[in-house]
């Protein structure tokens, strides 16, 4: 899986990591002190395609997350 590691600052420019995802990258992800901060893509499956037609792999949205407390 493809992982693209930006600046914290970087992270409130949601439009940006949106198109790394739409770009192909499955993870943006951003050191932000103690935090961890991600985005993730979801993706059609072939599952998917059968009956809502698009293609495997396509974009349908993302989750982030953020992930505090982790050791340095």
């Amino acid at each position: 899986m493809p992982i693209f590691r930006i600046p914290s600052t970087s992270v409130v420019n949601a439009r940006t990591n949106l198109e790394k995802l739409r770009g192909g990258e499955d993870l943006v992800v951003a050191d932000a002190g103690v935090k961890l901060r991600m985005l993730g893509a979801i993706r059609s499956a072939e599952k998917c395609v059968d009956c809502h037609g698009g293609k495997r792999g396509d974009l349908l949205g993302a989750f982030s997350y953020s992930l505090a407390g982790r050791p340095r």
